[in-house]
């Protein structure tokens, strides 16, 4: 496992969601998610805005230091 930090482990998940959402385009589970992230995160709603997709160099999955995005509930 890499370590990232907790900045550039919010722009890796924002990215593959963002990838998995145009893999899956049909599937209503990445979109409802998307909207809920949306609206009770402002730091994934900019992110998700930026519009980054990225791929990651190696195949090794991240560990974040803390939860990279979090809803309250």
């Amino acid at each position: 496992m890499t370590s990232l930090g907790q900045p550039e482990a919010e722009v890796s998940v924002v990215s593959d969601l963002r990838r998995a959402s145009g893999r899956f385009q049909n599937s209503e589970r990445p979109a409802g998610l998307i909207r809920d992230l949306t609206k009770c995160s402002p730091r994934f709603a900019e992110l998700w805005a930026s519009g980054l997709v990225g791929a990651h160099q190696d195949k090794a999955r991240f560990r974040p230091a803390a939860p990279a995005v979090a809803c309250g509930g």
